[in-house]
């Protein structure tokens, strides 16, 4: 462990035993703590960004206290802790060509089958995470809509991915 890591460590201690007394479930929280901190390997990338963002550490550990399916997800991929932080995951709602705008704009990139499913698979968690994370701050009062809209999103594009000739039938009749 370098140095730069543990005087990152010494700095988050503080609020991360705070955040993790107050989460909802302290030893779930701290469990997929552990396991999240083990998946970073002391990258002092990550630790840095979590010291420069007590805000994100406090959703973290809200997350990781709340839900053991979005933790999983969160710790097989700790890249999305740089998205968390970059992207505005303040947004409480997107609508259904905002979804499909951006989703379009990743597949885009993609040059192949394989490329177009991980994208797809990104995307749908980033989503998932940004309605999990903005619900665990009371920030959305919409209850199931946004969640289905990025399902139903999903849905539909996969369902193009195996049969773009059925888009406009299938877009008329799915929304």
């Amino acid at each position: 462990m370098t140095r730069r890591v543990r005087r990152c460590i010494e700095r988050l201690l503080p609020q991360l035993m705070v955040e993790l007394l107050d989460s909802p479930n302290p030893d779930q929280a701290l469990n997929n703590l552990e396991a999240f901190l083990q998946g970073i390997q002391a990258r002092s990338s990550y630790f840095s960004l979590l010291v420069e963002n007590p805000a994100t550490v406090k959703l973290l550990i809200a997350l990781f206290g709340s839900s053991q399916l979005l933790s999983r997800i969160f710790i097989q991929r700790p890249e999305l802790l740089d998205t968390m932080v970059s992207r505005t995951y303040a947004v409480e709602s997107k609508t259904l060509p905002k979804l499909r705008e951006e989703l379009a704009s990743q597949l885009a990139l993609a040059d192949d089958y394989e490329l177009q499913l991980d994208t797809l698979r990104r995307f749908r968690n980033e989503e998932f995470l940004r309605i999990a994370l903005n619900d665990l701050h009371d920030q959305m009062h919409q209850g199931r809509g946004p969640a289905v809209v990025v399902v139903g999103g999903g849905l539909f594009r996969a369902g193009l991915l195996h049969c773009p000739s059925r888009a406009d039938s299938a877009l008329r009749s799915c929304f």
